[in-house]
């Protein structure tokens, strides 16, 4: 069973077609049963059939064993299912709450404030501090 990001494409069901008592084949179909697999053996060789829907045609893959047939069978099965997906998109990051968003670098603030000291009072730029770092800490 061949896996792509987490998905695994389901094995063919494979059924025996007896006649009168004597296994001829085996066949699988498709997951909407338009495609029809066929392992078998004529005289002397083996092989895998594809019968497309609609009049599509046949093709026959000759192996050296129904095993193979089947894996062959089930390879183009694969195929044709994965080529039909695409990579989900990587799950979207968190965004930031808004108040981690709005998180200020308090030192660098602090820092700002004491750089103004000239403009400021030093009582003020304490105060400043002190309820900046409150805020910082989630306190109101």
């Amino acid at each position: 069973m061949t896996e792509k990001r987490g998905i695994a494409v389901k094995p063919l069901e494979w059924l025996p077609t007896t006649i009168n008592g004597q296994h001829l084949r085996d066949t699988a179909r498709d997951m909407d049963g338009r495609l029809l697999y066929e392992a078998g053996v004529v005289p002397g060789q083996h092989y895998c059939l594809i019968q497309f829907p609609k009049g599509g045609g046949l093709k026959s893959i000759p192996c050296d064993s129904v095993e193979e047939a089947k894996a062959v069978a089930q390879a183009d099965y694969e195929r044709r299912i994965l080529s039909a997906l695409t990579p989900a998109p990587e799950p979207a990051t968190e965004q930031p709450s808004v108040k981690e968003a709005a998180r200020v670098d308090v030192e660098a603030v602090v820092r700002l404030a004491h750089s103004m000291t000239g403009d400021w009072d030093h009582i003020e730029v304490h105060s400043f501090e002190t309820a900046l770092r409150s805020l910082a800490r989630g306190e109101s």
